[in-house]
C-alpha cells in the first residue's frame, strides 16, 4: 500500500490512474460462494480470498480519494455482472464524490477478448 500511495503522489494533475480490482469474488458466477448481497455486501469473510478482495477494494477506495484531491482521474474496471458497486466503502466514496463532481459508470465491450461473445465491461470513473 505504501508503494501505491507513493506512486499516486507522483502522478501529475489531469493524469489517469486505473484500478483493476480482482473481480472473482464480485462477479455473478461466484455469487453462490461469495454470498455478496445488498444486505451482506462484504460476503463470506470466513473465506480468505473474499477477505483479501475486501481489503484490496478498501485500499483502492483510499487511493481513489487520494487521486481525487490531487486532481488525478481514477478509473475502476469491472465486469458488468460485478457486485463491486454495492461494496459499502466504494458506495460511500462515490456518494461523497458525487456531491462535488461528476462520477460516471460507463459500459464498453472488450474488443480484444478472444471469445466469440465479447464480454461487457464496466468502467467507473470521475
Amino acid at each position: 500500500m505504501i508503494k501505491a500511495v507513493q506512486l499516486c503522489l507522483q502522478l501529475k494533475e489531469d493524469s489517469v490512474c486505473t484500478a483493476g480490482i480482482p473481480c472473482f469474488s464480485f462477479v455473478f458466477l461466484n455469487a453462490g460462494t461469495a454470498q455478496r448481497t445488498p444486505e451482506n455486501p462484504l460476503g463470506r469473510e470466513d473465506r480468505e480470498y473474499i477477505r483479501k478482495a475486501n481489503i484490496v477494494t478498501t485500499r483502492a477506495c483510499l487511493l481513489w480519494l487520494l487521486c481525487t484531491v490531487r486532481y488525478v482521474y481514477f478509473f475502476i474496471e469491472q465486469p458488468q455482472s460485478s457486485r463491486l458497486f454495492i461494496f459499502p466503502y466504494l458506495a460511500h466514496v462515490v456518494n461523497q464524490l458525487r456531491r462535488f463532481m461528476g462520477v460516471y459508470k460507463s459500459f464498453l465491450y472488450l474488443g480484444l477478448s478472444s471469445s466469440k461473445c465479447r464480454p461487457k465491461c464496466v468502467i467507473f470513473h470521475e
